[in-house]
């Protein structure tokens, strides 16, 4: 094979990586309400267009820009959604009534490739569930002596308007926390009860029963019709056990997170897949099920004090968990001297990101604290499987790169927010700090072919550009939402400077190549994929240095060389 020198010479050009930081587009706030909004959900419509739902109290505006859309919820918790479009315009605003003194809580919310919109959660006494001032749609809860929650489900379509409602519950508290919608357009509904509930919401009965709290799945058609409920309980007589989140994916297999304590079966089905839980802390687990809900696999998360919160959950191309969350003290995942790994945190509570293999089988972990409060609250996985990952940050700074290398989150004030990337391996890509004297709060994160999302609460002044301009925004009363568009073009190649002392070969290079330098200063070497992913990272101190790419995939790749003297050269090589 003839090898092909790069002579970098006189004529050699080097590049920089642009693109590494999402750039700032727009920001929009609503809200405005003295008491409070929060639980904010954000989902993606046809056309990029951003849909946005969450609880309010007291009167509220939903619209931005120069439209108002005024809401009263009084003293209750209602709920809104709206829809902005890609260049962050207002379409429309819609609510979701409690007739007083009830409530209704939002838990899940998401959309389907038509733009009809899904929601769950709890509700008290009577909700009106179409957003159509002039139509009443009211749905009276069971009459309890203690005013326990009950279920609902709702289905509206692409411009907010009411297609169905069904709703569940019994004398008990009984509560929605997730959804996922199946290849086949069904409706999985996850959530858990206690007692006997009918889980048929129209006139049939299909009860399941349970003394202690449990886990139920329940399958509807996209027209709200009952398919089938089944189980997820104790085996013994310990009251802990609950879903938060809840993912499918392409073949339909279903993925949970929540906590337990005893011993629980985790086969909805006849078969037996028991489970007992570390007597320590409060546990979480992560269990997958077939599109037969049948459980292939469980995996715990073990603490020793106050526990792991999952905050969310998605599951990448290659079927791989991606998990994100907040824990106490110490944590262990599986047995950390086989499978698993165990972390300390170093303040109050740290931010995690955990990564599991479709057979359950740990990948990869990645912390981030400091001597403060730290929390991961929301992840999006993108097209590239890079990881945009929320963190909220109390901590008087924390370093957010889980990798050698420092990326420094300084707390302009009370608490601070900020997008971290990751790519596919774990490796640190880039941050995004949003600033203010008070609290920002990164809630929701969605990503489209070239943009990433983000949504939150925030009080007081607060800058959304996180790049080197400003754009701020100020709560007209108390906590506001804000939504946020930032660009993520492919990575780009800009010329520079020249340079007269390196060689890199072969190049086109089949996997292996070697680059040289003509003096021996110390440096870094990073290389990129076209996507501005970071593929590699490492030191060098010698004068040759041989680089491996046979396991990465035919394309571009920059080689990006940092010197102890502060300079950056970057040099684009071909894998075949």
């Amino acid at each position: 094979m003839s090898r092909i020198f790069i002579s970098l010479v006189c004529c050699c050009i080097t590049f920089t990586l642009s693109a590494q930081v999402p750039n700032f587009v727009w920001a929009r706030q609503f809200g405005f309400s003295k008491s409070g909004t929060y639980n904010l959900h954000l989902a993606m419509a046809p056309g990029e267009q951003l849909l946005a739902a969450g609880n309010f109290t007291e009167y509220a505006n939903f619209a931005h820009g120069s439209e108002k859309y005024f809401f009263d919820a009084g003293k209750s918790s209602d709920i809104f959604f709206n829809k902005t479009t890609a260049t962050g315009d207002f379409l429309w605003a819609k609510q979701i009534r409690s007739i007083r003194p009830g409530g209704i809580v939002m838990n899940a919310f998401i959309t389907d490739s038509q733009g009809n919109i899904f929601i769950t959660g709890e509700y008290i006494d009577t909700v009106d569930f179409d957003p159509d001032p002039l139509v009443d749609f009211k749905v009276a809860a069971v009459e309890k002596a203690n005013s326990d929650q009950d279920i609902f489900i709702a289905k509206y379509n692409a411009t907010g308007g009411l297609l169905w409602v069904k709703t569940i519950g019994y004398i008990d508290t009984d509560i929605a926390t997730g959804l996922a919608l199946l290849s086949n357009g069904n409706l999985i509904v996850t959530g858990r009860y206690r007692f006997t509930v009918d889980f048929d919401p129209g006139p049939a009965v299909a009860n399941l029963s349970s003394s202690t709290q449990a886990i139920f799945i329940l399958t509807l058609t996209s027209d709200g019709e009952y398919i089938d409920a089944k189980s997820i309980s104790y085996g013994g007589s310990t009251n802990i056990l609950d879903v938060q989140l809840t993912e499918s994916d392409s073949d339909d297999n279903l993925y949970l997170s929540g906590v337990y304590l005893g011993t629980v079966d985790f086969d909805p089905g006849p078969d037996k897949f028991m489970v007992t839980a570390p007597n320590a802390g409060v546990p979480s687990f992560i269990c997958k099920l077939n599109k037969e809900l049948k459980c292939l696999w469980v995996k715990t998360i073990a603490t020793t004090s106050l526990g792991f919160i999952p905050t969310d959950l998605k599951v990448n191309a290659d079927k791989a968990v991606c998990l994100v969350g907040t824990f106490w003290q110490n944590m262990e995942f599986e047995p950390a001297d086989s499978t698993g790994f165990s972390l300390i945190s170093a303040g109050n509570s740290d931010a995690i990101a955990l990564k599991i293999d479709s057979n359950g089988t740990f990948v990869w972990g990645k912390h981030f604290g400091s001597t403060g409060s730290d929390e991961a609250t929301a992840l999006a996985i993108d097209n590239n499987g890079n990881w945009q990952i929320g963190i909220n940050s109390r901590s008087d700074s924390i370093d957010v790169d889980p990798g050698q290398a420092t990326h420094w989150l300084i707390n302009s004030g009370n608490y601070d927010a900020a997008l971290v990337r990751l790519n596919t391996e774990g490796d640190f890509m880039s941050m995004s700090q949003f600033t203010g004297q008070q609290l920002q709060q990164i809630n929701a994160i969605v990503t489209s072919s070239n943009a990433i999302y983000t949504g939150g609460t925030f009080v007081g002044p607060s800058d959304f550009d996180p790049g080197e301009g400003a754009f701020s925004l100020s709560p007209k009363a108390g906590w506001d939402f804000y939504i946020q568009k930032m660009s993520m073009s492919p990575a780009t190649i800009d010329k520079i400077e020249q340079f007269d002392d390196i060689k890199l070969y072969p190049n086109p290079t089949c996997g292996l190549f070697t680059l040289a330098r003509a003096n021996s200063t110390a440096g870094h070497i990073k290389i990129f994929n076209s996507t501005g992913g970071l593929v590699k990272s490492f030191p060098v101190t010698s004068l040759t240095c041989d680089l491996d790419l046979s396991q990465q995939t035919a394309g571009l790749y920059l080689v990006q060389l940092s010197t102890e003297k502060g300079g950056t050269q970057t040099f684009k090589i071909l894998k075949q």
